[in-house]
């Protein structure tokens, strides 16, 4: 057998793929497009998207350095191990009622005092530091109404350099959205 070309392959060879009520149309073959190599440029701006049908769950058990999901979920850690550096436990859950909304539940499983820093990277804005006493913590929430469900999250802290903890993605609401902003060009991510 051989095959076609991957410029235009001829479709009278191909056996007809369809059948509507048990008949098989005549006029029915199937079209294949030129084979386009590369990726896409993406255009700029958003367009509407529709909700993907599926609730995903992430939860980090063990040292992860990154994962990266369906529509653009993102799970990112670096970090040291020793006496000495930070150690967070980092809880994501999704509001998905009437706004989309993230909660980040941030704990300090250390001994040692943290001094706490969330960056939104859509925005560049920092949530005030947040002084964690070891076994302490503390919870806040994030609208995402603005990014059309869409959340870029930095955690850092101080006194540990190498400490970074990076949740990015989108909140599936089951209702229509839009692409990512940043994606588009229309946001620049800070961090």
């Amino acid at each position: 057998m051989t095959l076609p070309s991957a410029s235009r392959p001829p479709t009278d060879d191909l056996p007809p793929t369809v059948e509507l009520d048990g008949h098989t149309p005549e006029s029915f073959r199937p079209v294949l497009n030129d084979v386009i190599i590369g990726v896409p440029a993406q255009e700029k701006g958003i367009r509407p998207a529709r909700a993907l049908p599926y609730e995903l769950q992430f939860t980090q058990r063990s040292v992860l350095r990154s994962a990266l999901c369906p529509n653009g979920l993102l799970r990112h850690f670096s970090g040291r191990i020793g006496a000495m550096a930070a150690a967070l436990h980092i809880r994501s859950r999704y509001d998905t009622d009437a706004r989309s909304s993230i909660r980040l539940k941030i704990t300090n499983v250390a001994a040692a005092l943290a001094d706490v820093h969330v960056l939104d990277a859509y925005t560049g804005d920092y949530l005030l530091p947040q002084r964690l006493h070891a076994h302490e913590t503390f919870e806040h929430r994030w609208s995402l109404d603005r990014f059309h469900g869409w959340y870029d999250l930095i955690v850092t802290v101080s006194g540990d350099p190498a400490f970074k903890y990076q949740l990015a993605g989108h909140v599936e609401t089951g209702r229509d959205s839009f692409s990512d902003p940043a994606l588009g060009g229309l946001v620049a991510l800070k961090g």
